[in-house]
Parts: structure tokens; sequence; C-alpha cells
């Protein structure tokens, strides 16, 4: 392929067969995914620790002071 031609299938990607690219990145199905999506399914860190915090309090699980210092000491 010569420098021209590779040009102009740089500037039509429509012309360059990806299948093989997309067939690997079918093993990650986050890249499909919505934003919304995507944080439903993987919470951040400290958001899911609050999370199940404040799940236990519901349960009645932990007291007021407990959650304080977990909230603290995360």
């Amino acid at each position: 392929m010569g420098l021209a031609k590779w040009i102009d299938q740089q500037l039509n990607p429509k012309s360059i067969d990806d299948k093989a690219v997309e067939a690997r990145l079918e093993t990650y199905p986050t890249l499909r995914m919505s934003s919304a999506q995507l944080l439903a399914e993987y919470p951040q860190p400290k958001q899911a620790e609050k999370q199940a915090t404040k799940q236990a309090q519901a349960r009645g699980e932990l007291r007021r002071s407990d959650s304080a210092a977990a909230v603290v000491g995360a």
C-alpha cells in the first residue's frame, strides 16, 4: 500500500475493515454501556460505602455514631 492510498483510507474510515478489532472489543461489555448504566453497575468506592452504611442504618445494624465513624474513617 502506498502513501497516497494509506492517506485516502485514513480520510475514508468506512473503507477500513475493522472486523478483527470489533470482535476483540466484544469481550468488553462496558464499551457499549451508557454513563447511567456504568454508574449503576460500577459505583465509585466511596459512594458504594456510603450506600452500604445507609442501608445498614435503615436495618438498624449501625448506631448513628458508628456510621459517622465509618464515613470519617473512609
